[in-house]
């Protein structure tokens, strides 16, 4: 019953997110892919919808203890009554990393990887008054992400830092920030499906003076499969 309680309240304020969270904004957090893989040869793939867009993540071990993972991210996000209100991105990610069972039933994990992609954005209040317009940027990103958590056959919690170095540029101009992205990750469901629900926030450090805009939350809901994960 608990276990029960927990996912129906992240899932519904995970959805709150999805449908007010789509603000247009020069970057938006990525869903955090916490695969808690546990052996060689586990698989996992996720479809996700919220606050990052539509959202795809896969995860592979290699060995017992290397993994690798992929990540996409789409959104088409234009007001039709503001036309200033317009947000559009395309972004994927590489990672490779490192995970260890603790234990029966905890797993930490530590990656590192690369992002890349393309803003499309016209929100206004740019210093550099012309791009005041809808206009291109580019998004890249470093990241290291450790995580820990806990798992059974019927449920995975997963508490992830992502700590990113994310520049956007256009021509001339490059602007990077420092993000940190503390989530939690809750699946339920038996084995090889699982509920996702993630919840969590995007927290830029440091003095801004170019009024750079983001999304603060991370909120998304998806749907992922398992395989080949071996249990006690």
């Amino acid at each position: 019953m608990k276990t029960k309680r927990i996912f129906f309240i992240s899932l519904s304020t995970s959805i709150i997110m999805l449908i007010f969270g789509g603000c247009a904004s020069r970057y938006i957090p990525s869903v955090v892919n916490a695969p808690m893989l546990k052996n060689k040869g586990e698989i996992q793939a996720s479809v996700n919808g919220g606050t990052s867009g539509f959202s795809s993540k896969i995860a592979y071990g290699i060995t017992d203890n290397i993994g690798v993972m992929l990540n996409g991210s789409f959104a088409n996000r234009d007001s039709s009554e503001n036309n200033s209100d317009i947000h559009k991105h395309n972004y994927a990610e590489l990672a490779g990393g490192y995970f260890k069972p603790i234990g029966t039933n905890g797993i930490f994990d530590v990656y590192m990887g690369y992002g890349y992609g393309n803003i499309k954005t016209a929100v206004t209040g740019w210093s550099v008054s012309a791009w005041n317009t809808e206009a291109d940027f580019i998004n890249q990103r470093f990241f290291i992400q450790p995580s820990i958590g806990y798992y059974n056959k019927i449920t995975d919690l997963n508490f992830a830092t992502k700590l990113s170095l994310v520049s956007i540029s256009k021509n001339s101009y490059n602007k990077s920030v420092f993000f940190i992205t503390p989530v939690a990750t809750f699946k339920v469901g038996f084995k090889h499906i699982r509920f996702i629900t993630q919840l969590g926030a995007s927290i830029k450090t440091g003095d801004d003076n170019d009024n750079f805009d983001y999304n603060p939350f991370v909120g998304n809901v998806g749907l992922e499969i398992d395989l080949f994960r071996k249990y006690e």
